[in-house]
């Protein structure tokens, strides 16, 4: 498994409110928190759904990305090792879902519109 810290921006993600805006900033690495020790960390993405009822829950899952990854990446690895024996099993099922949402994740597959 690649080491995300090369790939993406450093984690935990979180998520920062404002008055009127929900933002997902994410964690400066050491040399960064030295250079700014006041600031929340680098802006990842501004929530901008402005219908409000679902911009807290959409904030808290963009938020929770990077964990979501790792744990999509080592759950598969283990299904891999596993190798379930019927194609219509959960866990091969599981692992369908798994390596898209990996692929969507790394851009290997195009986004169909």
């Amino acid at each position: 498994m690649k080491n995300e810290s090369a790939t993406y921006s450093p984690s935990p993600w979180r998520v920062v409110r404002t008055n009127s805006d929900l933002y997902i900033y994410s964690a400066y690495n050491k040399a960064e928190k030295k250079r700014f020790p006041y600031s929340s960390g680098r802006v990842i993405a501004k929530v901008a759904d402005y219908s409000a009822y679902s911009k807290e829950k959409n904030a808290r899952l963009i938020a929770a990305a990077p964990e979501l990854l790792t744990a999509a990446k080592l759950t598969l690895a283990y299904l891999k090792r596993k190798r379930p024996a019927s194609s219509d099993s959960v866990e091969n099922q599981l692992m369908n879902i798994l390596e898209k949402v990996v692929a969507k994740a790394e851009f290997e597959e195009e986004e169909k519109r």
